[in-house]
């Protein structure tokens, strides 16, 4: 497969939170002095990934280390097809958001290597997910808040690693961009919010089999499913509290290096 990346660092937060980045891009705020899309960045580049897009404003410019900086549009879905296309030479993306600092080189490597290994030869048009057990996230994150997928073979939490074929990533957000139309759908605001969302809301209350078929059957493509994620990935800046938590994590033996 010939990877590329997006990184989605758009968008701007709102006070308490933004009070304490000391900036409303989540992009920006500081782990041991360097922001928190520097430090995803860098995992990039240390796994090999050199094809990269950041898909953000012109204040993040100075960060964009690695790769090249695209400008945003107005919404998450126009985003991310805004780099998508920008790949010019990639079949396969990998997703990333600017807010999981702690992502190491090796915990992309892993996702992707276990993706190529599960998606069937030949196979045009798949979406990936990468998912950590609940249980592996609390024992290294006990004070970060989580909100787990309850599937019937155990509970789960996704992230930050999301990954689909060019075809199969653009023909769901055609989708996506139809059914949000839709005012009275009780999905709306799911597709509006993106594939990854509704892939989310899918999946709870079933088995980790029936949460694939369901995603192949929504987006009529192969449906893959990774378990076994590092709890790193999980880890996100949602409210003030996480950011502490994880700045706090960042500094300790075994943080962000």
């Amino acid at each position: 497969m010939r990877w590329g990346v997006v990184v989605l660092a758009g968008g701007l937060v709102k006070d308490p939170l933004a009070s304490a980045l000391g900036t409303p891009r989540k992009a920006l705020a500081q782990f041991r002095g360097r922001s928190s899309l520097w430090w995803t960045l860098d995992a990039v580049k240390g796994a090999g990934f050199t094809d990269c897009v950041t898909i953000s404003g012109d204040d993040v410019a100075t960060e964009v280390h690695h790769g090249r900086l695209v400008m945003e549009k107005d919404t998450q879905i126009e985003n991310a097809r805004t780099g998508v296309e920008a790949l010019v030479d990639a079949d396969a993306v990998l997703f990333l958001p600017c807010d999981c600092p702690l992502l190491a080189p090796e915990h992309l490597h892993r996702f992707t290597q276990e993706v190529e290994a599960r998606v069937k030869e030949g196979a045009e048009k798949w979406l990936s997910i990468g998912l950590c057990s609940l249980e592996k996230f609390k024992e290294k994150f006990p004070r970060l808040a989580t909100t787990p997928i309850l599937l019937r073979d155990g509970s789960y939490l996704s992230g930050s690693l999301y990954a689909g074929s060019v075809p199969a990533f653009m023909d769901a957000t055609g989708l996506l961009e139809r059914l949000s139309q839709s005012r009275k759908s009780q999905l709306d605001l799911l597709w509006k919010l993106g594939p990854w969302v509704l892939v989310r809301y899918l999946m709870h209350r079933v088995t980790l089999q029936e949460a694939r078929e369901r995603l192949e059957r929504v987006f009529d493509c192969d449906g893959v499913i990774v378990t076994g994620c590092e709890p790193e990935m999980a880890a996100d800046i949602d409210d003030v509290s996480d950011y502490d938590e994880l700045r706090i994590y960042a500094n300790l033996p075994g943080g962000t290096d």
